[in-house]
């Protein structure tokens, strides 16, 4: 059954022939004729994944397998978690105490430390992509999704996900760096997007309101952004905020 979509593709619950357990399938749809252009595209695909299925945090999802179908859609085989996302949580049950926030964000921080180690950026983190779950007798224990992704560090050369020239990211979390088109994007970037995602936690509100994507993105390299403090209802601790408004500078 299908379980979501979006411009990219699509995600498919499924059943594990071997292991008898589900599995979430993403396809990602590429409408690339064959030929060296493909061949390339698909040797990308197949470097990304072995490099997404070596982190082994327990808190970034697991990858079991990946390949390309006969139609040309490449597809990720990961762990299945029931959950919401963090997106989902605070849309349903609004902004979350202080206390909870911080075992979240302690918790995202264990995967992309190993991310970062290995040299390695997520580009993307936001609300959608921190997913709540419960694994074992362990309840509010946090996933960090789509590692595919990911750049590295050292180099130029986008993910597979990433058209060339195209910004990557999504506007309410994007870190001023890559806005402008940094080349020497490091982990720092995953941090300001970890505390944009946190800030939306805490207060129910993205850091910038914005009509269009551009304005956003504007935004996020010329405001200065407003404590989280001055817009929730629940104590918010200083150190945290101290935390989160130095996470966020404009200046990496």
């Amino acid at each position: 059954s299908q379980l979501a979509s979006g411009g990219m593709g699509e995600i498919w619950l499924a059943r594990h022939r071997f292991l008898v357990r589900p599995a979430a399938v993403k396809l990602i749809r590429h409408d690339v004729a064959p030929g060296t252009a493909r061949e390339q595209l698909v040797r990308r695909f197949e470097r990304e994944a072995h490099v997404t299925a070596g982190l082994r945090s327990p808190h970034t999802v697991q990858l079991y397998d990946f390949g390309v179908t006969d139609s040309g859609s490449f597809y990720y085989v990961m762990e299945f978690l029931e959950g919401l996302d963090l997106h989902r949580v605070v849309n349903r049950f609004g902004p979350q105490p202080a206390e909870r926030v911080i075992a979240f964000v302690r918790q995202a921080c264990r995967s992309l430390a190993e991310a970062h180690e290995r040299g390695l950026v997520h580009r993307d983190i936001k609300p959608a992509n921190l997913f709540v779950t419960r694994l074992g007798t362990e309840y509010d224990y946090v996933k960090v999704l789509d590692f595919g992704v990911v750049k590295e560090q050292a180099g130029n050369d986008a993910t597979l996900l990433t058209n060339a020239g195209m910004v990557q990211g999504t506007p309410a979390f994007m870190p001023p760096e890559i806005v402008m088109g940094d080349q020497s994007i490091d982990g720092r970037a995953d941090l300001y997007s970890l505390a944009c995602a946190a800030y939306w936690a805490l207060t129910g509100h993205q850091l910038f309101e914005a009509n269009t994507p551009a304005q956003m993105l504007l935004q996020h390299v010329q405001t200065p952004p407003v404590p989280p403090s001055r817009k929730s209802e629940l104590p918010i601790p200083r150190q945290l905020e101290a935390i989160l408004m130095k996470c966020l500078e404009k200046d990496p």
